[in-house]
């Protein structure tokens, strides 16, 4: 069965829970946690005894029922929930029983259906894949910068840094002294750094964000665009392109 929760997550039994026009799960679930969700799901409205929930989903399957397992099982679902953006989703009536709170609604949907509302909460995945393509575009962008440098006999958004370990380093801004001296270092920081080794049939392009042009003291903490083009006859051949976002690459 799958169940639309909130018009945000999805819930397949036997496999996990799934943002809302995903195909890739997010959160994996064991049989046991899938089999207390199902039960409670069923149930939704009227809160399910321990004891119904040892005998359904412990003793049916010949498996022996303890309650720190079953606490341990309604905290991993309560945490699963929560990080899926849904807070108070299943709640412990006292004396009585655990529930799933009146206020979360609950759909059976079937495999053709498609959820009407788009997930508001952005998965790690998505995030991923914008990244990805932010990184193609960026990409693709310092080819073409690079291309201009060496079929062009003059291309007035470009910088020359300078000559650093070899490689004749590049930037498109227009840069202040005080911004080559940042350039001229991080270029230097991140050469020797990879052990890059340049020729005359290299060059080299780097872009900081605004903040670490001003202050080496950001360069790890700020993003960065690095280039290592390969020229073939006064033609780019070929780039290795790097992107940082607060020191990770």
């Amino acid at each position: 069965m799958k169940y639309l929760i909130n018009n945000t997550v999805i819930f397949v039994e036997d496999e996990g829970l799934y943002f809302v026009h995903s195909t890739e799960v997010e959160i994996k679930l064991s049989s046991l946690s899938s089999r207390i969700l199902c039960l409670l799901i069923k149930n939704k409205g009227q809160p399910v005894s321990r004891d119904l929930i040892y005998a359904l989903v412990w003793e049916d399957c010949g498996l022996v029922p303890s309650n720190t397992s079953l606490n341990n099982h309604l905290s991993f679902l309560r945490k699963a929930f929560r990080d899926c953006g849904i807070e108070e989703f299943i709640v412990t009536v006292p004396k009585v029983g655990i529930s799933i709170h009146s206020d979360i609604n609950i759909e059976s949907i079937s495999d053709e259906e498609q959820p009407i509302e788009i997930n508001k909460k952005t998965s790690k995945r998505n995030n991923i894949l914008y990244l990805f393509v932010l990184l193609v575009i960026i990409s693709f962008s310092l080819l073409s910068v690079s291309y201009k440098i060496y079929n062009q006999e003059k291309y007035p958004a470009l910088n020359d840094v300078g000559v650093i370990h070899g490689c004749h380093v590049y930037s498109s801004k227009k840069s202040s002294p005080n911004d080559v001296a940042n350039l001229t270092f991080a270029a230097n920081q991140y050469i020797a750094e990879k052990k890059i080794k340049c020729s005359d049939t290299h060059v080299f392009i780097i872009d900081l964000q605004d903040d670490s042009l001003s202050n080496q003291s950001n360069l790890r903490n700020s993003r960065a665009f690095y280039a290592l083009c390969e020229i073939d006859n006064g033609k780019i051949y070929a780039c290795d392109n790097y992107y940082y976002l607060k020191g990770m690459q």
